[in-house]
């Protein structure tokens, strides 16, 4: 069986995904590597300090390396959190250099995806409130190189166009169900080596079936990580890597694991041999 053919047999079978297995896990698992994932948050802490600094001096380009840090860079790195706390479960002995080791595996496919599921976060957003980032556009076309005036009439921007409506209401909910549906994407695509495009398939019905559970989790998760947000944003060193945890954990429940001869990939569940 191909993997392709592994994670449809798993569809017909039943997905689950325990609330309080996923959270509780995320909290032990966190607890056992504390150090580590914090070490880890710090690295990318510095990592986004330097994103800044090129923005400062070149607006262009710091724009160019964010659109390269978020499609290429950032996907690579959930797998890697991902890839460690998997070693970390089993008692595996896993290295710093693990959070880095989803660059090695089906790297071209996990851009791919994040590319897709960019365009489709974007296509929404912009349906939803094109005056809005029409006005981002002109903004940035006219841009003469003073930061502190661009911040200030980006506000005003957001004070014009930014309203919360019936309409942006509803169609804030079903970004927020896209983007649900893509979560699992990411490790699909690295673990089980598919297309993107089969990733995003899976993943959406895969989540489809255990919506409620993966809403329950997400907003627990994302409320984690919004009180280390609010104790003057050292908390993030904390709740970030819980929640890059759950999201993992959320993968490797619903969709099971994968036997193969690697060392570093799942062990498939009796059911699907």
């Amino acid at each position: 069986m191909t993997d392709k053919d592994l994670l449809h047999a798993k569809l017909q079978t039943e997905i689950k995904m325990p609330i309080g297995d996923v959270l509780s896990g995320a909290f032990d698992l966190f607890g056992k590597a504390a150090g580590k994932y914090i070490g880890f948050m710090v690295l990318m802490f510095f990592a986004v300090i330097i994103l800044g600094a090129i923005t400062a001096v070149s607006l262009y380009l710091g724009m160019l390396v964010i659109i390269l840090f978020v499609l290429v860079v950032l996907p690579g790195l959930q797998v890697g959190i991902g890839r460690f706390t998997k070693n970390l479960k089993e008692d595996r002995n896993p290295q710093f250099s693990d959070f880095f080791s989803g660059f090695q595996h089906n790297l071209s496919q996990l851009v791919l995806q994040s590319f897709v599921i960019s365009v489709i976060s974007l296509a929404i957003a912009f349906g939803l409130n094109h005056d809005l980032y029409l006005a981002y556009y002109d903004l940035g076309m006219n841009y003469d190189g003073d930061l502190r005036e661009l911040a200030n009439q980006m506000f005003e921007i957001n004070e014009q166009f930014n309203q919360t409506t019936i309409l942006s209401f509803f169609g804030a909910l079903f970004s927020f169900y896209i983007s649900l549906g893509l979560s699992l994407t990411p490790y699909i695509v690295s673990f089980y080596k598919v297309s993107a495009f089969t990733g995003m398939d899976i993943s959406f019905r895969t989540i489809n079936k255990v919506v409620f559970n993966a809403v329950a989790i997400q907003f627990v998760l994302g409320f984690i990580a919004f009180m280390g947000f609010i104790v003057l944003l050292v908390g993030l060193f904390a709740t970030l890597p819980i929640a890059f945890i759950g999201s993992y954990l959320m993968f490797r429940y619903a969709i099971g694991e994968k036997d193969s001869i690697e060392p570093d990939e799942f062990e498939i569940n009796e059911h699907l041999l």
